[in-house]
């Protein structure tokens, strides 16, 4: 594992490999305290977009999923 706080599902750590097959994948966070849960999605790949003699290339890179903790600023 090469990055802090790894996601996890069913309780293992994802590992980035596994999910080279994938767009992207569904989260659910709850607050343990008071119950209250947050469902989001997150791409694993994005469409990056550069120059490349005079007209524009669109390519997949990596988003930045393993440093991604979810939108909600409360939870």
């Amino acid at each position: 594992m090469s990055y802090e706080n790894p996601w996890l599902y069913n309780n293992e750590i994802v590992e980035s490999n596994v999910l080279d097959d994938y767009l992207g994948f569904v989260y659910n966070i709850t607050n343990l305290i008071d119950n209250r849960q947050y469902i989001g999605k997150k791409l694993i790949k994005r469409t990056k977009t550069k120059q490349v003699k005079g007209r524009k290339k669109r390519t997949l890179v990596e988003s930045d999923w393993k440093e991604y903790y979810g939108s909600n600023k409360e939870l």
